[in-house]
């Protein structure tokens, strides 16, 4: 990420909104009856955080393992059931090898990927799940980390991801903007087929139908395209896969231009835009 964040920038957010807006966004099969079936459904809460948690001679131990490395700790905070490290380093190779004696996970060759964005002056945020944490919390599974911060210049790190693929991997993008659909930069943006008549029979078959589609259309594009796979006003649909999400969900996402009394009435709500390949 671009810069070093505060811990209030930092959030534990609920899997459970995540899961909706997958759900709300999910492919649709429409069965219509009559000319005009939408209804227009009302958009009618959650954000956790966890103490810090203090260990100053293990801090101590890891900083100067950190700084023969190259690698500076720039912040440290335990938020929630994970243990999370802002980093910034000189050299990519010695970030590599700190990670990996500090029992992260990395990805082989991650160097040659970091290289990129040392040159770029970025910083690396990295965490650890904290098991005694994660017990005194009382969940079972993860919950997803939620960031908040400010660039010009929005980017995802996917490279880091494509060094611990095997092969083709798929990666799921929700973009909520204010006004209109979202398109990467650095790809060509492509729609998958839609607003297409299908034969009766698909009704019962449509998820291995849909896979079908999409593996043709990656496979025609090379796997080298982002699919908007949906994109519309949160405030309704035509119709709903799931309910659109409340205003109180979308507020646990980030949409934090609901309370702005400046906005335009036609920005009232957010457009999900685009699961991507």
């Amino acid at each position: 990420m671009p810069t070093v964040l505060a811990k209030g920038q930092i959030h534990i957010g609920d899997k459970a909104v995540v899961e909706h807006l997958d759900a709300f966004s999910a492919p649709r099969l429409v069965e219509y009856f009559d000319p005009d079936p939408c209804p227009r459904y009302p958009a009618a809460a959650l954000l956790q955080m966890g103490a810090a948690k203090s260990q100053m001679l293990e801090e101590k131990s890891m900083d100067r393992a950190a700084s023969a490395h190259g690698v500076t700790i720039e912040a440290r905070y335990t938020v929630g059931e994970y243990d999370i490290l802002i980093l910034s380093a000189t050299q990519s190779q010695g970030l590599e090898d700190w990670l990996i004696q500090g029992g992260y996970r990395v990805p082989k060759g991650a160097a040659r990927v970091l290289e990129g964005y040392l040159k770029q002056g970025m910083k690396f945020f990295v965490a650890k799940v904290n098991l005694k944490e994660q017990q005194k919390l009382g969940f079972t599974t993860l919950r997803p980390i939620q960031v908040a911060y400010e660039s010009p210049k929005f980017m995802l790190p996917v490279r880091l991801g494509m060094a611990n693929a095997e092969g083709a991997q798929e990666l799921f993008i929700y973009a909520l903007s204010r006004r209109g659909r979202v398109e990467a930069v650095n790809y060509r943006t492509a729609k998958l087929p839609s607003d297409a008549d299908v034969p009766i029979y698909v009704k019962d078959v449509f998820p291995d139908f849909y896979r079908a589609v999409f593996d043709r259309q990656s496979r025609k594009d090379e796997l080298s395209v982002v699919y908007t796979e949906y994109a519309w006003d949160m405030g309704w649909c035509d119709p709903c896969a799931s309910q659109p999400l409340t205003p109180d969900e979308l507020r646990a996402l980030g949409v934090w231009w609901l309370d702005d009394p400046r906005r335009p009435s036609d920005d009232a709500l957010p457009h999900p835009a685009a699961r991507a390949l």
